[in-house]
Parts: C-alpha cells; structure tokens; sequence
C-alpha cells in the first residue's frame, strides 16, 4: 500500500515536474503565438479588403454582372434591327409611293374646293335670280294690285256716297212732291226712274270692274274685295223700296224690318275676315255641335266686337245659331 502511494507520489511529482516545463515553455511562446494570431488577422484583412480581396472581386462581379446586361441587351436590340433591316431596305420606295399618293390626294382636295367654289357661285348666283323671280313674280303683282284695290275701294267709296246723296235727295223730292204737288206725282216718278237708272248704270260698272280685280287676287283678298263689293250691293235694296215708294210712298219715319238692316250691314259688320269653314270650325270648338249657339259672349269672343248683333237674332232668344250667323259672312 505505501509503495502504491510511493509511486503514485513520484508519478504526481513527474507531471508537476512536466507541466512546470511546459508552463515556462509556453509563456515564452505566448510572444510569438500572438505574433502569429496579429500577423494572420493583417492577412484576412488583406484578403477581406484588400486590392485582390474579397470586396473587390465582388465589385468585378458585379460589374461583369451589368456589362453582361448591357451586352444582352445591344445582342437583343441587334436582332431587332436585324429583323427590320429588310423593311429598312423597302423603306425609300415605301415613302416615294406615299409621297405620290399624298400628290394625288393635294389634287383631289384641290378639285373639290374648286367644284365647291363653283357650286357655291351656282348657288348664290340661283339664290339671286329665284330673289329676282320672287320680287318679279310677288312683289310687283302685289304693288299693282294694292294700287288698284285702293284705287277701286275709293272709287266704290266715291260712287257710294254719291248714290247715297242721290237717293236721299230723291226721298226728299218724293216726299216734297206728295205733299205739295200729288197730281205731278207721276212725272217726278219719271224723273226718280231715269235717276234710279243712271245710279244702277254707275253701280254696274263698279261691279264689272270690281269682278275683274277679284279674278285675278288670291282667296284671301278676294273675300275682302267680296265684303266691298257687298256693300256696293246694298243699297239696291233700298233703289227697290224707293222704287216701290213712286206708287205708294211709305212714311219717311217708319223703321226698317230687320232683315232689310242685316242686307244693309251685310259684310261690314265683322272686324276681320272669316270664311264659313272658319264659322264652323268654332262651332265645333265651342259647343261640338253644328245645330248648337253661342252667346252673344262667346261670338264676340271668336268673331271679334260685332254692332248691332241683336239684328242677327230672329227667334229673340239672345243666342244665334250657325245659320243665324251665316249672314255676318254674306253667305
């Protein structure tokens, strides 16, 4: 047992005795381990960064990385040129054809302005001479018939109030001889016939000439020279009752019977012109009936004012009918 730990000892004093030589071995290599470890961290720092490090070559890389780009992208834009080389080579002919197409376009647009310069001349030239027709055709007919409408309504108006100074002479002379002188009454008859005659005379050519305008006018105006002509119509009527009065004489203060007054008035009475069409378009406007009347309202409403109305009023009910009114347009 105590050699056991005797050898034991001297092993233990063997070690201490080795690691003691190894302790003093290295701290003296200690120097130089760091010499070493300092000179390998300047050799990777040398290789990490230095002019053949690692950094630079990743900056070659890259750089090759985008020259290689660059050189895909001029081998690609090279086949493209490449491919449209042969529309290149077709390209002068293709710009002389268009080229003389754009000539021949320049000289079609040019004709059509010339032609629509011709047709707008032709136009305006045509507008002026249908001007021309219009006033030729319109106008001057119009001036001339105004000219003779006013001509002849002064004229019928000159006869007229000469007929009726003519017939109320006569009345008076009538009147005079039956009070003063019953036995000539006969001979002063004679005289009022031959006047009578000469005031028809007169009247006759007034409607030959008045019947010559209203052949050539238009509808509307023909109704109004109608309306005039009517009214040198009137006073016949009263020729006739003055006729009848050479024998026996009414008194010179009775009243006229209405329908006497309604042929005197009649065609005057009307503010404008109305056709029978026109009457009875307000019938059926008005009352949806032709066999109805109106009010003295409602005929004034679409007739216009109308004196002494009443006269057109034969049942008295103060409502006129369509054949009531008929007389208004001399029908």
């Amino acid at each position: 047992m105590q050699v056991a730990l005797k050898e034991n000892i001297d092993a233990l004093k063997e070690q201490f005795k080795t690691m003691e030589s190894i302790q003093r071995n290295s701290v003296q290599d200690i120097p130089k381990i760091n010499e070493d470890l300092l000179g390998k961290e300047r050799r990777l720092e040398e290789i990490m960064s230095g002019d053949h490090g690692l950094n630079r070559l990743w900056a070659n890389i890259t750089e090759v990385n985008r020259q290689i780009a660059l050189l895909t992208s001029a081998v690609t834009q090279l086949r493209t040129n490449l491919k449209s080389a042969s529309d290149l080579i077709n390209l002068p002919k293709t710009m002389e054809e268009l080229q003389k197409s754009v000539a021949t376009l320049g000289s079609t647009v040019t004709s059509v302005h010339h032609d629509v310069e011709t047709l707008q001349t032709a136009a305006e030239e045509q507008r002026k001479r249908v001007e021309d027709l219009q006033k030729d055709l319109v106008q001057s007919p119009l001036e001339d018939l105004n000219s003779t409408v006013m001509l002849y309504v002064r004229q019928s108006d000159q006869r007229l109030h000469n007929m009726e100074a003519t017939a109320f002479n006569l009345s008076q002379r009538v009147a005079a001889l039956e009070s003063a002188h019953p036995t000539s009454t006969k001979e002063d008859a004679a005289g009022l016939v031959n006047a009578t005659h000469w005031s028809n005379e007169s009247h006759t050519e007034a409607a030959e000439v008045g019947d010559v305008c209203l052949a050539s006018l238009k509808p509307e105006i023909r109704e109004q020279l109608q309306l005039i002509h009517m009214l040198t119509n009137a006073p016949d009527s009263d020729k006739e009752e003055r006729d009848d009065a050479v024998t026996s004489p009414p008194p010179l203060d009775k009243k006229k019977p209405r329908s006497l007054r309604r042929r005197q008035r009649r065609g005057l009475l009307l503010p404008r012109t109305f056709t029978l069409q026109d009457l009875e378009e307000v019938f059926r406007q008005t009352v949806q009936d032709l066999d109805g009347t109106l009010s003295r309202q409602q005929v004034e409403r679409h007739l216009g004012r109308v004196q002494s109305l009443q006269d057109y009023d034969t049942d008295g009910d103060d409502r006129y009918s369509l054949a009531e009114l008929k007389p208004l347009l001399g029908v």
